[in-house]
């Protein structure tokens, strides 16, 4: 028996694919970072026994946001591999992989199609899916494990890519079999799984109606029966859902906001230059300016705001003009420019989120990658033409360029391989970034290096012209001053306090809990419990222009609440207690709230507050375990009128 040779592009593709694996492998070492802790909370309370399985999966978030396939691939990880971030990034390298692979059939699939490159099928998609493997831009997904959600979003879009490829070619020929249970019911299904992953999933049916005017049927009167009932289906009336909630429950999806100091028009705007940017570090990648700490990135506000914006946008309409002109010969540079443009619809659109992330384009570097390919292939034919053959030089030009983006990923793996030199670099590129600064401060601070803590913070706070930046150098000062030298200067910190704008941010918000905790565990004489808490409370009243039902506010509401009365002044904890208790507090912490209200007198307030918890906790285990506690603290109220305040008295005349 004879066996088959596997061809030479499959044979490159997994040479890429070793490569890509090889070029990643020293950034595996590196830590767990940003939103990786709070997400993987639940992974470490379910291996301690705390949590369950379905409580991991089901319950991270609510029912449209949960992202139940990415948590239960992070539970099996750590099943795997322990609570270790090592094997959470090699498996997201190995989902890495597998989407090239995927992509590489769905390239192969598509320029198949194209009249100027069919014959090149399998060499162009080999040029795509390499570049798209090793390029340096996705060293911020690979490698920050919670971007995994983006992965599983990329991978079941892709499979879904590849599935009504395969039902529309078949239609094409006059084969409608199977057709509708392919795309009423496995293709839903990918939708779904995707979705599972991440939400920017939901672009999928965008993404197959861009596959559908490139390469099959640009008149959508001329669609299969099937093919209209499918968009009709999947696209229009999920659009004209969101459009009817935009008209008339608007704060289901733009509530966000709250968090942001730009209006959804200022994001739309800003998101021009955005997605120039992005396209900047594709075709000419810069690493150094390369990095995950991005909330400095400044909105547009107005067309002029800066003037970038309105060039941007003229720049975006005129690459898409061209696009469409370009779509009959063309068909590649059509659809992989408008890939691109799909696949940032929803993280690029007008929902509540930060403006800019490397992570967002996972798979819409793919189109751009693809269009990108098309016009070389149409500059080649042209010199060729012109008797100029260039078929070495291009393969020179391939490899120099697959090299030099090895290298660069390569370096980029290093960097993200140590804590210290990962936040060092990216301070150097980023100072504005509060992020970066309190990353330094907290890594320097691990490591017993107090004097580069204090550098970078008088660095900031010398430099920065950004009033909210400074504040927050000033906090981070008072919470190093807490935990190195025992006590803070009080004028500071209220200094601090006073010069923070009237909105509340999570990154002021996690400062300050720190400072409140380092005073808490008595690691510092000053300022005292009750300094913090007055300051946050007029932080609070001046944010006006937050609804006091963002989750932030009451999140600060009543930590506010714990501090007051930890300091003994209940009955501006009760104030601040009732304020933080919002239709949209969960039922985790209310057990303290419930405390509250019974040391001050309150008891049917209490009752109401145990009952309306215990309707919100479902089966969250740790929020029953609270409000069993404070179940039992309302039966001895009852019983005993004022056993709550005497238990208080007695806590507190003998704390230990």
């Amino acid at each position: 028996m004879r066996v088959q040779r596997a061809s030479t592009p499959t044979l490159y593709l997994l040479a890429a694919l070793c490569a890509t694996a090889g070029v990643y492998w020293i950034g595996l070492h590196g830590p767990f970072l940003l939103d990786d802790v709070p997400n993987f909370a639940v992974i470490r309370d379910w291996l301690a026994g705390e949590r369950t399985l379905a409580e991991v999966v089901f319950n991270n978030t609510s029912l449209l946001t949960h992202r139940a396939l990415a948590m239960a691939s992070f539970v099996a990880s750590a099943a795997i591999h322990g609570y270790d971030p090592f094997g959470f990034k090699l498996d997201n390298l190995i989902l890495h992989l597998l989407c090239g692979v995927l992509l590489y059939l769905l390239m192969q699939r598509l320029l198949s199609r194209d009249s100027q490159l069919a014959g090149h099928a399998r060499w162009g998609a080999l040029f795509v899916t390499t570049i798209w493997l090793l390029h340096p831009f996705h060293a911020s997904t690979v490698l920050y494990a919670v971007q995994r959600m983006a992965q599983w979003a990329s991978l079941f879009c892709i499979l879904g890519l590849l599935l009504y490829l395969h039902v529309r070619t078949r239609l094409e020929s006059g084969n409608t079999r199977l057709s509708i249970p392919s795309l009423f019911l496995l293709f839903p299904a990918l939708l779904f799984a995707g979705y599972q992953g991440k939400q920017n999933a939901a672009a999928l049916p965008l993404l197959c109606l861009v596959v559908e005017l490139g390469y099959f049927q640009a008149d959508p009167r001329k669609w299969p029966r099937q093919i209209g009932f499918f968009f009709l289906l999947f696209l229009l009336l999920p659009a004209l859902a969101v459009l009817a909630c935009l008209q008339f429950r608007p704060e289901l999806l733009l509530a966000g906001y709250a968090e942001y100091e730009f209006t959804p028009g200022q994001r739309l705007l800003s998101e021009s230059r955005v997605l120039f940017a992005y396209i900047g570090q594709i075709l000419a990648p810069h690493t150094p300016s390369m990095g995950v700490f991005t909330d400095s990135y400044q909105p547009s506000t107005g067309l002029l705001s800066p003037a970038t914006t309105l060039f941007s946008i003229l720049g975006l309409v005129s690459i898409s003009a061209v696009a469409i002109v370009l779509r009959p010969k063309f068909p590649a540079v059509f659809t992989g420019w408008f890939l691109f443009l799909a696949a940032h619809s929803v993280e690029g659109s007008f929902l509540p989120l930060e403006l800019y992330y490397e992570h967002r384009n996972y798979l819409p570097m793919a189109g751009l990658l693809l269009a990108c390919t098309s016009l070389l292939a149409l500059g080649a034919n042209i010199l060729s033409h012109r008797g100029i053959r260039i078929g070495r030089v291009s393969v020179a030009c391939a490899v120099l360029l697959v090299a030099a983006l090895s290298v660069m990923t390569h370096g980029r793996a290093r960097v993200w391989s140590n804590a210290l030199v990962m936040v060092g670099a990216e301070l150097r590129n980023n100072p504005e970034s509060y992020r970066v600064v309190a990353y330094n401060v907290g890594a320097a601070a691990t490591v017993g290096d107090y004097e580069y803590a204090y550098g970078v913070l008088d660095r900031t706070m010398a430099l920065t012209q950004n009033d909210r930046l400074r504040a927050q150098a000033m906090l981070l000062r008072a919470w190093l001053d807490c935990t190195h030298r025992n006590g803070a200067d009080p004028t500071q910190f209220e200094e601090a306090m006073a010069l923070l704008p009237a909105h509340v941010d999570l990154n002021t918000f996690f400062v300050i809990d720190q400072v409140a905790q380092a005073v808490e565990n008595d690691h510092c004489n000053t300022p005292d419990l009750q300094t913090i808490a007055d300051s946050l409370s007029n932080l609070l009243d001046r944010s006006k222009g937050q609804p006091d039902d963002f989750n932030l506010k009451w999140a600060m509401r009543n930590r506010t609440a714990f501090l007051y009365a930890d300091a003994g002044r209940w009955e501006d904890a009760r104030k601040q207690a009732l304020l933080g208790w919002q239709p949209t507090t969960p039922a985790e912490g209310a057990a303290r709230l419930v405390e509250i209200s019974l040391v001050t007198g309150h008891l049917e307030e209490a009752e109401r507050i145990l009952a309306e918890a215990s309707a919100r906790a479902q089966s969250n285990s740790v929020a029953l375990l609270e409000l069993d506690i404070a179940q039992q603290l309302v039966e001895a109220e009852r019983r005993t009128p004022g056993f709550n305040r005497l238990r208080v008295a007695r806590q507190q005349e003998n704390p230990h």
